[in-house]
């Protein structure tokens, strides 16, 4: 695969399933600056939802994110939905991760009538918690003769 990208780290005082049930993201480049989408819902039932644009010379700023829209579930069932503008239907173009609770793919949407591709990624923790999950973790994951970070 070749094309947009990202770098991120995460951190935090408590483990994600103790805060949240499910969370979801998606950066999506346009032609003019890239935009990201985070939804979340906390075990409280309540939910997050946050956009933000990236402008070319590096300024962050919040927008209001068009509407959520659901599409096709994983090849483990896990629910994938992102932001796309009223009408469009996102779908995956290239699977990149898939597990039992987590997803990670190329998904086209249509944001303010530009069609994009970006990296999307959806976290079913109420899956993740569950006990017969637990040794799947454990398992490591094979990597292609050759691989290596650059």
């Amino acid at each position: 695969w070749e094309g947009h990208g990202y770098w991120d780290a995460n951190f935090g005082t408590a483990a994600l399933e103790a805060d949240f049930r499910f969370w979801t993201w998606g950066r999506f480049p346009l032609k003019d600056r890239t935009v990201c989408f985070y939804d979340a819902t906390r075990r409280d039932g309540s939910t997050l939802a946050l956009g933000v644009e990236v402008l070319r010379d590096g300024t962050v700023q919040e927008i209001a994110p068009p509407p959520v829209t659901p599409f096709r579930r994983s090849l483990w069932a896990v629910r994938r939905e992102t932001r796309s503008d009223p009408g469009f239907q996102p779908s995956q173009q290239m699977s990149l991760l898939d597990a039992p609770f987590y997803s990670r793919s190329l998904v086209e949407t249509k944001i303010e009538g530009e069609v994009t591709t970006g990296v999307h990624e959806a976290l079913d923790l109420v899956r993740y918690r569950q006990p017969w999950l637990k040794p799947m973790i454990a398992v490591r994951v094979p990597r292609r003769r050759g691989w290596a970070f650059d």
